[in-house]
């Protein structure tokens, strides 16, 4: 029997936590989760929050307790003089208020410092959560799918604004200090009438249920506008970043530009207006239905006033605890900090759970490890194919390839023929959807990805400028090796870089953008050599495969073939990878294959291609023609 009834209790424990914690529909209270989750952001920060909040809600009743023996002695001892023993009360009275009132005001600020320290870390805290649960996939399907970029912007707020986390656990902690105080409050007037204080905030509680009821269903309509949001925010970027400056000025975009975003962002918000205002009878009756409640109850007290029952100075302490039971009715801004704030968080908790489940998520688990020098023997494809998360439409169809380990390879191929895809199946960014991708006769898919990579080098046609020195921006390339000054500088030579160092203002310290203080902007062919540092610096920390993805697209022909031959010689021995769609820069390449159509439909040295007078010779012969004057001279 003791075990049963141990059972039971426990059982009913559980069931009234969840009564505390949890909607009826399951969902957690926006209050606790906040509570449940921001103590790990710092556990003895949020302690002296909790201790500052308890005392500044106790505070305001110790007050109202001083002022009210203030009243008495003026009522007891009037005419009497400060020497009479009403006089000494009424010295100390003042004495104690004005004490209190110091602390009060000074505590505020103090909590106030101490809250907001404590959202800021929640924040952080929350913000790696995302980035890591993004980080961790090995892939970038999950960055192209829709309903996953509204979960990750949902985990960086909600509503108007973009309230997220930490402003939700700002206005817990207001309205805590708040409800802490009216429960004190409502301990005081139970001394006059306990039912009266038992009504009061029952009826409170009532009330303000019905309204956050309606508050929550305009947090779930702006829940539902994710994506509008994201555009909304997207079309303010265009205005604020560099990067389509030039474009919206050039073409007078600016002012169509913020019209859209008013448009967009007024819909979003004319949603949630329209949800709200479907309860406004009920939070117009409830308003009325409060204030007829507490007009009863200072009737209540002032016939005990009248009928003798009731001094003035409990008169004065009653009156002030029912306007503080007030606010457990009370909606403020804080209420919707926490409604729109902790809407975010179940997206920012969830996230890795939700990505490890998606379709983008890796099937096999890893069980090799490849060893230092690979590839040793050759990357192959064995009938790959491959469409992009979200569409039917294959970009490689049962591709053949064999790459062998040591030697340059060049494929070229029109637009569309599936040249970066193929890169981007190599570097593990995506799956292919049917055959096999292998490293030495081990599946791709059964090798670590971070593993894989460390033997990765490459620089894509959209590689990135990253705003940082330019010494980060070369070490990234292996950033474990980044304290290896020589290293670096070396790297930085091969790549024809070491003059773009010596120019610049604060050498391997400047940052690589005008936007910071320190800081200078590259031309795009200097660009592309401190891309080509950091892909030769990865070599450095252990690269074997390099690639080059089209990252030459700002250059003429002469300066690409002069990248890519100064490339190919760096690189002897390894195992190089050159995307291009111009024919006349790979050709010293030990091999070049053709891709149309997603498939490989020749191969062979550049001579053995023009020999063979087929696709490659036509499209180079095409492309070697526009550098021929009008009479055919080359």
């Amino acid at each position: 029997a003791a075990p049963r009834h141990s059972v039971s209790l426990h059982m009913v424990a559980n069931d009234f936590r969840a009564l505390l914690t949890r909607r009826r529909d399951g969902t957690p209270r926006p209050v606790f989760m906040v509570l449940r989750h921001a103590p790990a952001a710092s556990p003895w920060l949020a302690a002296l929050v909790g201790l500052l909040t308890v005392a500044s809600g106790l505070l305001p009743h110790a007050f109202i307790l001083a002022t009210g023996s203030v009243v008495s002695a003026v009522a007891r001892g009037a005419g009497d003089g400060l020497d009479s023993p009403a006089g000494d009360d009424l010295v100390r009275g003042l004495f104690a208020v004005g004490l209190l009132f110091v602390a009060e005001q000074s505590l505020g600020p103090f909590r106030g410092a101490a809250a907001a320290a404590l959202a800021l870390r929640f924040r952080a805290r929350i913000s790696e959560r995302v980035m890591r649960s993004v980080l961790n996939r090995p892939g970038i399907a999950h960055l192209e799918d829709p309903a996953t970029l509204d979960r990750i912007a949902q985990a960086q707020g909600v509503g108007p604004g973009g309230m997220g986390p930490s402003e939700a656990l700002r206005g817990v902690v207001m309205l805590a200090e708040l409800r802490f105080a009216a429960i004190v409050s409502a301990l005081i007037l139970a001394s006059f009438r306990w039912w009266l204080a038992v009504a009061l905030v029952v009826f409170r509680l009532w009330i303000r249920k019905t309204v956050w009821r309606e508050m929550a269903r305009g947090s779930a309509v702006a829940l539902e506008r994710t994506q509008q949001a994201r555009f909304s925010t997207y079309l303010r970027d265009l205005t604020l970043r560099p990067e389509a400056a030039k474009e919206t000025r050039l073409f007078g975009l600016g002012f169509w530009i913020i019209d859209r975003f008013v448009s967009s962002w007024s819909s979003t918000l004319e949603a949630v207006w329209k949800e709200r205002r479907r309860g406004d009878r009920k939070v117009v009756l409830g308003a009325l239905y409060v204030f007829v409640a507490d007009l009863a109850a200072f009737a209540l007290v002032a016939r005990a006033a009248a009928s003798g029952e009731l001094s003035a100075a409990e008169v004065a302490v009653y009156v002030q605890t029912i306007l503080s039971i007030a606010t457990i009715g009370q909606m403020r801004a804080e209420d919707q900090l926490i409604q729109y704030g902790a809407a975010s968080l179940p997206a920012a908790l969830d996230l890795d759970g939700a990505l490890a489940h998606s379709p983008a998520a890796v099937a096999k688990a890893a069980s090799v490890t490849l060893p230092r020098d690979a590839p040793t023997q050759s990357l192959s494809f064995e009938g790959v194919s491959f469409a992009y998360p979200g569409s039917t439409r294959p970009v490689l169809r049962d591709l053949d390839l064999a790459i062998p380990a040591g030697r340059s390879l060049a494929i070229v191929g029109a637009n569309g023929a599936g040249k970066t895809s193929l890169v981007k199946l190599i570097c593990g960014l995506y799956e292919p959807t049917a055959g096999v991708i292998s490293v030495d006769g081990h599946d791709l898919s059964t090798i670590d990805p971070a593993d894989w990579r460390r033997h990765l080098a490459a620089i894509f046609q959209d590689f990135a400028r990253y705003e940082m020195s330019i010494r980060t921006n070369v070490a990234f390339g292996a950033w474990k090796h980044g304290s290896d000054d020589d290293a670096l500088r070396t790297a930085v030579a091969k790549a024809g870089a070491a003059d773009i160092v010596d120019g610049l203002p604060h050498g391997w310290d400047t940052v690589l953008a005008r936007q910071y203080e320190r800081g200078a902007e590259l031309s795009g062919g200097q660009w592309q050599r401190v891309a080509m540092a950091r892909a030769l610096f990865a070599v450095h920390g252990g690269a074997r495969v390099l690639i080059l993805d089209e990252p030459t697209a700002n250059l003429d022909v002469r300066a690409e073939v002069e990248l890519f031959d100064r490339f190919l010689e760096l690189t002897a021995g390894l195992t190089t990878i050159l995307v291009s769609h111009r024919f006349s820069t790979v050709r010293r390449a030990d091999r070049i294959v053709v891709l149309e159509g997603g498939r490989v439909v020749e191969s062979g040295s550049h001579d053995e291609l023009v020999a063979a007078a087929g696709r490659y010779a036509t499209m180079f012969e095409l492309q070697a023609a526009r550098f021929r004057d009008p009479a055919g001279a080359p």
